[in-house]
């Protein structure tokens, strides 16, 4: 799946709260506020993300909802 440039994923800020599905079957999935995003990669579709309790992931950005 390709995520286009314009898709509400590619504008996340501070504040937002996002849910990142783990593709592994969903046992890791982690809800939360974010604190820091970076986005990278080709076409930006990768995000570096922190929340506010403290997780972080690199995560691909269809993977978030």
């Amino acid at each position: 799946m390709i995520i286009k440039l314009n898709h509400w994923v590619r504008h996340l800020q501070p504040g937002d709260e996002v849910t990142w599905n783990d593709p592994d079957g969903g046992t890791c999935n982690h809800t939360g506020i974010i604190s820091e995003i970076e986005y990278f990669g080709d076409d930006d579709n990768f995000a570096r993300i922190t929340m506010q309790d403290g997780w972080h992931a690199e995560v691909m950005v269809q993977e978030l909802s």
